[in-house]
Parts: C-alpha cells; sequence; structure tokens
C-alpha cells in the first residue's frame, strides 16, 4: 500500500543529522550489513511467480477486442507467409482476406464491449457455402496437379508427428508444406503452434465444468437468460448467442443488411442483460478461482503458451512492418521444397486458417 505521507507533510529532519548520516555513509562507518538490500524470502518469491503465471493464464483463456485482434494479426501473416512459399514454388495462391480487425465494440461470451453500438464481428457467409476462386481453379487442374499442389501447401503423408496435450489426448498433426513453414516461422516450432491451438480449448472445457458448480455464476446466468427472455430472445448462454448469429451469417441467403440488425440486436441485448446480470463479472471472477485451484506445472504451461502466443504477434506485426516498407518480410530460405512424389496428406486444398 502507497503511504499516505506526503513530502509536504513528512516531518522535518534536523540538518546536522542529514550531515552527519552523509559523513557516516562516506568515511564507511555505517555497518556494511545496513546497507545490504532487504532479503527476498523464497515465500515471496513464489508468490509473486504463481500471481504473473495466473495473469497470464487469465488473459490466454479470456476472449476480448485484444485477444480477438492478435488471432486477426496471426492468420493475415500466415496467409502471407504461405502465399509468399507457394509462390516462390512457381503455384499460385490467393490468400484469404482476414476481414476487419476487431474493435473495442465487439462482444464476446467472455466481455461485453466498450461502444453503444454492439456487435459480435461475425461477418457475412462466415463458415458457409460459397464459391471460393481458389476452389474454382484447382478443381479445374488435371488431378496430379491437384496432389502435387496439395503436397506442396499441406505436406506429404509421410510428414507428420503426434504430441500429446494436457488436459487432452494425443494430437496428430502435418510437419511439411508451406503451411508448417508458416506456422514455423510465427510460434518457433510446430509444437508450440500445436500447444497454442489446442492447450487453451482443453484449459476452457475444464473451466465451463468448473462454472457449472459456481453457485453465483449460476444466479446470474438465470439472471441473465430471464433478461434476454424480455427482449424475445431465448438463449442458454452467451457463447449460444453468438452461435446463433453466425448460423444466420453462414445462410446463403443472408443479406448483410439482416446480418447487421440481427446481430446488433442480439449483442446489444446480451451486453445489456450481463451488465445488469453481472454474468461476466462472475465469469471472471470463476477464472480466478478455478486458476488458483490449478498445480503450478499447468500454469506454467499456460504462461509458456501464452508467452509464444506474444511472440507470434510480435513476428506477425514486424512482417506487416515489413512489407509497408518494400522488405520482404517472409524468409526466402523456408527449407519448402516440392516434392518428387504427389500422395498429399489431405485431400481437402481449399485454404487454411489459422
Amino acid at each position: 500500500m502507497t503511504s499516505t505521507v506526503t513530502a509536504r507533510h513528512r516531518p522535518p529532519v534536523p540538518f546536522l543529522a542529514l550531515v552527519l548520516a552523509v559523513v557516516a555513509v562516506a568515511t564507511g562507518c555505517a555497518s556494511p550489513r545496513s546497507l545490504r538490500p532487504a532479503a527476498v524470502q523464497p515465500q515471496q518469491v513464489t508468490r509473486q511467480v504463481r500471481a504473473g503465471e495466473i495473469t497470464a493464464a487469465t488473459q490466454l483463456l479470456t476472449d476480448d477486442a485484444r485477444a480477438l485482434r492478435q488471432k486477426w494479426e496471426i492468420n493475415r501473416a500466415q496467409q502471407r507467409s504461405i502465399a509468399s512459399c507457394m509462390h516462390r514454388l512457381g503455384y499460385r495462391y490467393l490468400a484469404l482476406r482476414p476481414g476487419r480487425l476487431p474493435t473495442a465494440a465487439i462482444v464476446t461470451a467472455d466481455v461485453a464491449g466498450r461502444s453503444r453500438y454492439a456487435t459480435y464481428g461475425v461477418p457475412l457467409h462466415q463458415g458457409g457455402p460459397r464459391t471460393d476462386p481458389e476452389d474454382a481453379y484447382l478443381q479445374q487442374l488435371p488431378s496430379l496437379q491437384r496432389a502435387r499442389y496439395g503436397a506442396v501447401l499441406l505436406g506429404t503423408k509421410d510428414q507428420l508427428a503426434t504430441i500429446t496435450i494436457p488436459w487432452g489426448g494425443t494430437v496428430t498433426y502435418g510437419t511439411g508444406g508451406c503451411l508448417g513453414a508458416a506456422r514455423r516461422r510465427l510460434f518457433g516450432s510446430l509444437p508450440a503452434f500445436v500447444l497454442d491451438s489446442y492447450l487453451p480449448q482443453f484449459a476452457d472445457m475444464r473451466f465451463d465444468s468448473y462454472l457449472a458448480s459456481s453457485r453465483p455464476y449460476m444466479v446470474a446466468l438465470r439472471g441473465w437468460r430471464q433478461c434476454m427472455a424480455t427482449t424475445g430472445k431465448h438463449f442458454a448462454s452467451p457463447a449460444a448467442a453468438v452461435e446463433s448469429v453466425e448460423m444466420l451469417a453462414a445462410r446463403r441467403a443472408t443479406t448483410a443488411r439482416a446480418l447487421a440488425a440481427d446481430q446488433r440486436a442480439v449483442a446489444g441485448a446480451d451486453a445489456a442483460c450481463g451488465a445488469r446480470s453481472g454474468l461476466r463479472r462472475d465469469r471472471r471472477d470463476g477464472l480466478l478461482a478455478w486458476l488458483r485451484t490449478q498445480p503450478s506445472a499447468m500454469l506454467e504451461r499456460l504462461r509458456a503458451v501464452y508467452l509464444t502466443r506474444q511472440r507470434a504477434v510480435s513476428i506477425a506485426l514486424r512482417g506487416q512492418h515489413a512489407a509497408h516498407t518494400g522488405h520482404v518480410p517472409y524468409p526466402v530460405n523456408d527449407g519448402v521444397r516440392a516434392p518428387a512424389t504427389v500422395p498429399a496428406m489431405s485431400a481437402r486444398l481449399s485454404k487454411v486458417t489459422s
């Protein structure tokens, strides 16, 4: 706690005492022990380290505008890196547009946006059926060329590895192709990318089970549902409300105007009812309480994933700056070569998102 005694109210020190103190230090009369910094107790260090781990884990497991912007930057950098690699090897690749950068108005299942115009930030036709120019281009290629394209992009069947995810199971992932090179460049290694993709998901599932037994959160959730019902909207949770807007956006017949109107109405009611019920506040408190029950080893893993993601964001932003200044943002020597054989790892050749 900061002292409330200001310089103006601090008791005056006699001038002679100040002179004697300076002389004592200058002549070495002060005890060496008195000049040593206070020893830091091991328990204090442990508490500080654990507090830092909980802070990092909280940020990792909270979807807010900051987290969504970081994912947006990483995805854009990954797409550009893939395109650079494919073009170097003589293949066409149209990078997916990342859409609009998430703003502070974004409402998520975890936090309410800071704007009078609430939105979930769901774009039109996200995940829905649509004709992709790149897919159309691939479909008209002869089968042999299409297979070779897939091998260059995704790697071949013999370029696979496995990793065991804490709280989860064993994940098999590809290590080759321009996709593998892009992820390796951003995250430092492919296991680090896989952990970033899966460990937060498994942690969220564990946390959701914990919330189901949290009385404050369940009371707030009932209040949120009742509040939403008064607006004519019936959802089990904020996550279900977001999913309803995503389903509307995926329909081919949905227009931009219809999506915007529905999204604003649902997100606005969600944010208002969340504030009234305290749902998101109770979720945050529940997350902190749950993390405090976790062993240090798990908190260390979550913190490591968080730090790896910050590194990926930093590399993505540096690449974006290099592109704006006319420099080559991605390494030419990424280690990817066109395979001599063409058994692709996956028959799906549409562009890959993170």
